[in-house]
């Protein structure tokens, strides 16, 4: 079942969000997203981020261009969808 949905750019301001369960804080979570995206981004030299699970939850994400700069969509949801 998905949790919520995020879309941010990449600074990490955050655009929009859909919460479907209330599970923890959406600002906190919003900057924990935009740190691993840019610890993957700087530190690893790579965008190929698609997924991390953790316990019984998933997070998949994808990276878009949109105009001149790239978006980014992460979708929270139970591990076994």
């Amino acid at each position: 079942m998905i949790k919520n949905i995020f879309i941010m750019k990449s600074s990490g301001e955050l655009l929009f969000y859909k919460t479907y369960e209330e599970i923890f804080d959406i600002k906190l979570t919003s900057s924990f997203l935009s740190a691993i995206f840019s610890f993957v981004k700087q530190t690893l030299k790579t965008k190929e981020l698609s997924e991390i699970e953790v316990g019984p939850f998933r997070f998949i994400f994808e990276v878009e261009k949109a105009d001149s700069s790239e978006l980014m969509f992460a979708l929270f949801s139970d591990r076994t969808d």
